[in-house]
């Protein structure tokens, strides 16, 4: 009995962790806004907010800080679900028009990134949203934005390597093995 409490303990373990490696939850993501040219360091128009991905917004209209009065950021709300990124607009106003202009979402800690879709709840669609492994960008140059304007982006996360899925069968047939012969000794 003792060895099967201890099988199902490391299975319920193994099959825990495999299901945490495909979520965005307990990763830190960082946000920032970027103008006007690409989204690089020196295009970059807000304050850096960093946030561990969980069950409140990660970072609430107002927490990104402008860095200069010239470029005032549009309020907006960005959330990270677990395999998605939801921005909320809460007001009228028209995106300055340029190469690029919108939000660079990166993730430590979180699995590598191998899509992003644009989800049909969205009611509208950005510029442009290219992706990397460990971060999205969001370019909504020229976009007008209303109260009611939201985006939620679906990520296809990369699932554990095979190795760690063999390792943890290997493991689990060590175990049964291992009781099998307590049981015919």
């Amino acid at each position: 009995m003792k060895q099967f409490l201890l099988a199902a303990a490391v299975v319920s373990m193994g099959v825990s962790a495999l299901a945490r490696a495909q979520v965005l939850t307990g990763a830190e993501v960082s946000a920032a806004v970027y103008c006007c040219t690409s989204p690089d360091e020196l295009s970059r128009i807000s304050t850096i907010g960093t946030s561990v991905v969980g069950s409140a917004v990660e970072f609430p209209s107002g927490s990104l800080m402008p860095l200069s009065s010239f470029y005032p950021l549009i309020p907006v709300d960005v959330d990270i679900g677990a395999t998605t990124i939801e921005l909320q607009y809460f007001t009228n106003q028209v995106a300055a028009n340029a190469a690029f202009n919108g939000h660079v979402i990166r993730f430590e800690g979180a699995p590598t990134i191998l899509g992003v879709t644009v989800n049909p709840a969205s009611t509208y669609a950005p510029l442009a949203v290219s992706f990397l492994g460990d971060a999205v960008m969001i370019n909504s140059a020229g976009v007008l934005f209303s109260p009611d304007s939201r985006l939620v982006l679906d990520l296809v996360l990369a699932v554990p390597e095979p190795g760690t899925t063999a390792m943890l069968l290997g493991g689990l047939g060590l175990l049964g093995l291992h009781g099998w012969r307590r049981k015919q000794g």
